[in-house]
């Protein structure tokens, strides 16, 4: 096959897709499409002329696909003159259906995840807070507040958490629907770090209007998770900021509520969202929100699950962000397409562990 007969079929099936990826989830796109995009991946540019490989193996290892993915796809998609856009669509495709997953890297990845993911591990993480409640808006409101402040020293946080609910009178819900000015003074002094007492007022003030005038953040989560077929999370988390911001705010508050339109890995509400979503049937996480699927969540990617995913083979960027963690989150989905961020305990669990790979 020529050059450029292969050039002319690359183009006709990455506009396939780019017909199919606008109009439906990249999840949903036909096998006799996705057959043609595996087929066509896997012939590439080098030295400016496309060469057919016929194994997996052969193709790794002539490329050095597992070291660098990212990047080497990126300077094929190049050369092959491929626009941008086309680009990044195939790129997404080639991380779901053409790339098979280093069986070292799956092993360790499994193994982890089964060690990590138990009761035992709610102790010592910030989960525990809502963990504390058993009533819906209770475990939501203190489950945003705790992901909100959830960077850096794990204990220092949760104390932190343990100091803001008590303030509360261990009754969230009921401190944010009830509470008059004099009743929210009870956190005057209080901050963690960069967060600080005119930031935790404005909070309860945005979730005021969230829980008596909204129906509460599941709605709004999930109006904008209905909003697109694709991009699910990252227009549920833009909605929600939208949302959270309708109210007149200080503007050093936005910087505690990620934008994942302008690229931010958007960590703390990505873990609050496992929290919420992913099935309790391990007691961890809660499960309670049951109208966003597992399927769809983005791993929450910060700098030691970001290093432990490089360690991994799982990416290769500098940059811990949203396009990041899409190709991290689309690596995992190769081991369980419908609950790709269970991982999470894996690539947490080891870098916070210190684990020697």
């Amino acid at each position: 096959m020529s050059g450029k007969s292969v050039h002319n079929k690359f183009e006709v099936t990455l506009n396939t897709c780019m017909f199919y990826s606008h109009n439906i989830s990249i999840h949903h796109v036909t096998y006799q499409y996705l057959s043609q995009i595996i087929i066509f991946v896997k012939t590439i540019v080098i030295s400016e002329k496309f060469v057919s490989l016929h194994s997996e193996n052969r193709f790794r290892s002539s490329v050095g696909l597992e070291q660098q993915p990212s990047k080497l796809w990126v300077a094929r998609s190049s050369r092959a003159g491929i626009t941008n856009q086309k680009a990044v669509i195939q790129r997404q495709l080639f991380a779901f259906y053409a790339v098979t997953m280093n069986p070292e890297t799956a092993t360790i990845l499994e193994k982890y995840q089964k060690y990590f993911e138990n009761p035992e591990f709610i102790e010592n993480d910030p989960i525990s807070i809502p963990h504390k409640f058993s009533k819906k808006e209770d475990i939501e409101i203190a489950g945003f507040l705790s992901a909100t402040i959830a960077w850096g020293n794990r204990k220092a946080i949760i104390n932190s958490c343990n100091n803001m609910i008590e303030r509360m009178d261990y009754a969230p819900y009921d401190f944010i629907i009830n509470a008059n000015n004099r009743d929210i003074s009870v956190l005057n002094g209080f901050y963690y770090r960069t967060f600080q007492e005119c930031d935790i007022f404005y909070f309860i003030q945005s979730l005021s209007n969230i829980y008596r005038n909204r129906a509460g953040m599941e709605e709004i989560f999930l109006k904008g998770y209905n909003s697109s077929d694709t991009d699910k999370i990252k227009h549920a988390i833009s909605y929600f900021r939208e949302v959270f911001f309708e109210t007149e705010f200080p503007q050093r508050v936005t910087k505690h509520v990620a934008n994942p339109m302008k690229g931010a890995a958007a960590k703390r509400i990505n873990m609050f969202l496992r929290w919420m979503v992913r099935s309790n049937d391990k007691g961890i996480d809660f499960g309670i929100w049951k109208n966003i699927s597992p399927a769809d969540l983005i791993i929450p990617l910060d700098v030691h699950v970001g290093n432990t995913a490089r360690e991994l083979g799982l990416f290769n960027s500098n940059a811990n962000n949203w396009n990041a963690a899409e190709i991290v989150t689309n690596e995992l989905k190769t081991l369980d397409n419908n609950d790709p961020v269970k991982y999470d305990f894996a690539l947490f669990g080891i870098s916070n562990s210190k684990i020697i790979l």
